[in-house]
């Protein structure tokens, strides 16, 4: 063998070890970053997407192909782009959220700083601005934050993100963008991408449509102790007058729970599911106290004492899993206060089997409120938006989607700020 040749090989060899050794440098520090985010291990997260910059330095919207022959090129993560900048810069955020005082701002404005730079470096993509965006609302920019919103406005909003460590919430927020719903900050813009006219079901009408496929459970816990929501009892009776008259649910399939302790809420949601047929529709309205322990979302029962312990409470999955069974398409809506607790809040569970949609009457961090109806007695201002928007939109399928947009226009004006739903193996138009 030529000298220079022999030479030659053992370096080649070293390079290409090398190369091999870079690359699953980088992969290992990132995807170990994933996991602790997904854990919501902020810190921990951060330094491993920092530890990823370290081996590779700029942020990819394109997929990166894995070492290989060209004939089986493979791709790392499916396709996902890398962006452990826009991911430290996120858990810097998530950080902020979970810190207080003056802890809470400083991560803040260093998140918004992290978020700015990768916008001037033409990485102009709707995730980048949302943030950057409420980055200025927690600070109290508005100057800023409006700057944010009219660049966004003018953009191209072409650059691609991992979304991976993101929660539901956030990724609906964001993509509602794209669709007519602009969330920004706590700055929501509502533009309804489907109309119904008013009145368009005659009287009559949605009992004939009505079938024994579609069910409801509603639940409003007026004298819970772990938080104020004393208008549930009035809110879920709204709710159960307005389902049967205006969105084709016969009474006969709605089961009302009032003041109701756990044991009860479970009894009347098993003997709801066993009355649903397989590929039924089910509606389920909360109006209480909701809480987040070790990740799992609970409903609280009215003999729950606090909010750190399961004692009366019922867990959310296990609601979900009694109508699941049946193959049930299920419409969630919660009522309830959203307090960050070590980062925790009610509603950040992501269901794991069954055919969901849900959304929450306000957004993390924030509580529900009460408006006062002409006979003088309250109702929760979501409940309030909600019903109205049925009765305008009136039919035996409404897109979920859309009535959340419209409960929204009736309160914007208001301190409240309704999420928008989040969809689990469901299309985003679908209707309960």
């Amino acid at each position: 063998m030529n000298m220079k040749l022999r030479s030659f090989l053992p370096t080649a060899a070293l390079l290409a070890a090398s190369a091999t050794s870079f690359g699953q440098a980088w992969r290992s520090s990132y995807e170990s970053a994933l996991s602790a985010a997904k854990a919501q291990h902020w810190a921990d997260a951060r330094k491993g997407f920092k530890d990823a910059i370290a081996y590779r330095t700029e942020d990819q919207s394109n997929a990166t192909p894995l070492p290989g022959p060209a004939s089986d090129r493979k791709l790392w993560r499916n396709g996902s782009p890398y962006s452990p900048n826009f991911l430290a810069a996120y858990c810097e955020y998530r950080l902020g959220v979970t810190a207080s005082g003056g802890d809470s701002q400083k991560h803040y404005e260093t998140a918004l700083k992290e978020f700015e730079t990768l916008l001037r470096k033409g990485q102009v993509g709707k995730e980048t601005f949302y943030f950057a965006a409420a980055c200025a609302s927690q600070l109290n920019d508005g100057a800023k934050k409006q700057e944010l919103l009219t660049r966004m406005n003018n953009a191209v909003l072409a650059w691609k993100v991992d979304t991976d460590p993101l929660t539901p919430e956030e990724k609906g927020a964001i993509s509602g963008t794209a669709s007519g719903v602009t969330t920004v900050g706590g700055v929501h813009t509502i533009t309804p991408t489907q109309t119904i006219n008013p009145g368009q079901v005659s009287p009559g009408a949605l009992e004939q449509l009505g079938d024994n496929s579609k069910f409801a459970l509603l639940i409003g816990n007026s004298e819970g102790k772990i938080s104020d929501t004393a208008f549930a009892s009035e809110s879920i009776q709204l709710v159960r007058k307005s389902i049967t008259t205006n969105a084709g649910y016969l009474d006969s399939n709605v089961e009302l729970v009032v003041n109701g302790t756990a044991k009860q809420i479970q009894t009347t949601a098993k003997a709801l599911a066993d009355r649903v047929p397989i590929g039924g529709t089910v509606f389920i309205y909360f109006v209480g106290s909701g809480v987040n322990l070790d990740g799992k979302d609970y409903l609280a029962g009215v003999e729950a004492e606090k909010g750190d312990s399961t004692e009366g409470m019922v867990a959310k999955q296990a609601i979900y899993d009694m109508f699941a069974e049946k193959g049930a398409k299920i419409f969630a809506f919660y009522e309830a206060n959203r307090p960050i607790v070590n980062g925790r809040f009610f509603g950040s569970e992501v269901p794991y089997t069954g055919y969901i949609a849900q959304t929450q009457a306000t957004l993390p961090g924030d509580v529900v409120g009460a408006i006062t109806q002409e006979n003088g007695k309250k109702v929760g201002l979501f409940t309030m938006g909600f019903t109205t928007a049925l009765a305008e939109l009136r039919g035996n399928r409404i897109p979920m989607k859309e009535v959340c947009w419209q409960a929204f226009y009736k309160i914007r004006r208001g301190k409240q700020t309704p999420t928008i739903p989040v969809f689990i193996t469901m299309p985003d138009d679908s209707k309960f």
